[in-house]
């Protein structure tokens, strides 16, 4: 007697073509959502860089502090990852470092995840170049931090080059902790 209805292989051929789907859509979707994430963190660094050349502008050296500028950063106040950093700012997900003051020859602004799959990429701008001596100055560029605090554990490039298309920058004094990368925002 013949019923209405599907087989069970008619089933679990749908059920494995949904499986096969869904597992080349779900990692393309997680870089979606992480790309959308670092745009988020270069609006902020861009926003934090432009108050700071206006503030260069008017005192004649970078600020060392987020307080100095005239930019609402509704950031809680974080912990510094390195001594020269003069001020941090961070979020569940993010920290921002401020590196600047009375030293108009050596500042930058540092933003990078400390947190998810990506912990230690991020962004940096280098207004003065004393301490990375021949890092492009006042560009956007992408890092891989390859020492601590918050080490990127993923294969080298898989942030910068791979979800940003960023190249890398050879730097003649290498930079020891930074992997640094050029790409269009």
């Amino acid at each position: 007697m013949y019923t209405k209805g599907f087989t069970l292989i008619e089933l679990l051929v749908v059920v494995l073509i949904i499986a096969v789907l869904a597992a080349i859509a779900l990692p393309q979707y997680q870089k979606a959502v992480e790309r959308s994430r670092a745009m988020e963190a270069i609006s902020a660094i861009k926003a934090v860089y432009d108050a700071n050349k206006i503030y260069y502008m008017t005192h004649g050296v970078y600020a060392d502090s987020f307080a100095k500028l005239d930019i609402s950063l509704p950031w809680e106040s974080d912990t510094k990852w390195y001594n020269y950093h003069h001020d941090a700012k961070g979020t569940k997900d993010w920290t921002m470092h401020l590196q600047g003051g009375g030293d108009k020859d050596d500042a930058a602004i540092f933003i990078a995840r400390k947190t998810g799959p990506y912990e230690g990429a991020g962004f940096i701008y280098q207004l003065a170049a004393k301490t990375f001596v021949d890092m492009p100055v006042h560009e956007l560029l992408c890092t891989e931090q390859s020492k601590n605090p918050h080490l990127f554990k993923k294969e080298k490039g898989a942030f910068c080059e791979k979800l940003m298309h960023g190249t890398e920058v050879v730097l003649q004094k290498k930079t020891g902790s930074l992997r640094v990368y050029r790409f269009h925002s």
